[in-house]
Parts: C-alpha cells; sequence; structure tokens
C-alpha cells in the first residue's frame, strides 16, 4: 500500500523498520453506554469523541448529569469505537475520574481503565482495591469522564 504520508526520506529507520507510512489518520464521535450487572431498565449514554492515528486510539467521553437509578452492580462501558486489539486485559494509559458517590471501590490516582481484546467495552478497575467498579448510591445528576489510548484491532 503506497498511499499515506512518507515518513521515509528521514531515513532514520534502517533495515528494521517495518514502516514509515501512516497510513491511517480518523476523528470522529462514539455513543458510549454505561451498563451494569444489575441494570433495569434504559442505562445512560454519552457522546464521546476519538481519534485514531494508526492503530493507536485515544478516546474521551464525558457522562454529565446522569440518572443512574435503575444500575447496580459492576460497571462497564460499552460502544468504543474501535476493537480492542491487545493486550490481552490490557491496561491503559488514561485517567477516570467521578462524583465520589457515583461509583464504589473508586479512589483518587487509583483507577486504571482496563480493555479486553476482542471487544469494545472497557471498565475501570482500582488499582488498590480487588474488583471492578460499582454503582454506589445510584440516583441522579451522577458525572464521570474517561479519558485514554488503546490500540485497535
Amino acid at each position: 500500500n503506497t498511499k499515506g504520508i512518507s515518513f521515509a526520506a528521514t531515513a532514520d529507520g534502517g533495515v528494521s523498520t517495518p514502516s514509515e507510512l501512516l497510513d491511517d489518520y480518523e476523528e470522529g464521535t462514539f455513543t458510549c453506554t454505561l451498563n451494569s450487572a444489575g441494570g433495569g431498565g434504559t442505562p445512560p449514554t454519552a457522546t464521546g469523541t476519538y481519534t485514531k492515528i494508526g492503530a493507536d486510539v485515544f478516546i474521551n467521553v464525558y457522562f454529565s448529569n446522569k440518572n443512574t437509578t435503575s444500575q447496580s452492580g459492576v460497571i462497564h462501558f460499552a460502544g468504543l469505537p474501535f476493537t480492542v486489539g491487545g493486550p490481552t486485559n490490557g491496561f491503559f494509559v488514561g485517567s477516570f475520574l467521578s462524583d465520589p458517590s457515583t461509583f464504589t471501590n473508586v479512589a483518587a490516582g487509583t483507577e486504571q481503565t482496563r480493555c479486553s481484546q476482542g471487544s469494545t467495552v472497557f471498565y475501570v478497575a482500582n488499582n488498590n482495591v480487588s474488583g471492578q467498579s460499582q454503582i454506589g448510591t445510584a440516583g441522579t445528576g451522577k458525572y464521570c469522564t474517561a479519558s485514554f489510548r488503546y490500540i485497535a484491532q
């Protein structure tokens, strides 16, 4: 494939460099759904943004003033714009912030976004507490935001 932007003129990669061709760049939006194990009713959704450069996908999503009354249990966020490529059950660089009462197993500075290879779902794990984050005090006016990078298939 010779389509794309070639950086081969720099000639700094040598023989072992697989490619100096940028052949994929995309920006867009996606719908993210906050699902829970004990969810009933309609789960909250939010529109997120993404930028894809090669296989790297950077996402931002903000759930603002959402109603989690019908939600309970372990949470996950569905609807990533591209299927996760790897690593298997990998931690990805990013951040997650929420109203302290929205989720349990969440503490400032200890959250990690996790994705499973082959899925379009991410969840939040606390590296100081065993298990995934869960709905804390369900109700109205809840918020959370996630911003991270993952590798697409």
